[in-house]
């Protein structure tokens, strides 16, 4: 979770898109070892409302995801909605 609340702060101050002169917001798209540490981390997030309008930027994957499937498609939210959706 520290990881995420650092990339909530930056994501605040729009610190990424303006590095970068992206006009559009960011997305961090987060790859965990395993499901348990993906499924651990939502629970987490959820818990806390100070982040929750970050949620939308934030992509989740496990390892193996990654390598079995189309890297674009299949990424979930950490809003703990299984619903299956594609980068672009």
């Amino acid at each position: 979770m520290k990881q995420i609340e650092v990339y909530c702060q930056a994501l605040h101050q729009r610190v990424i898109e303006d590095s970068y002169s992206y006009p559009h917001s960011a997305r961090v798209l987060i790859v965990f070892e395993n499901e348990k540490c993906l499924q651990k981390t939502r629970v987490l997030f959820v818990k806390r409302d100070d982040l929750k309008a970050y949620s939308p930027n934030f992509f989740l994957k496990t390892k193996d995801e990654i390598q079995e499937g189309d890297f674009k498609l299949g990424w979930r939210k950490l809003n703990n909605n299984d619903e299956r959706l594609s980068l672009f």
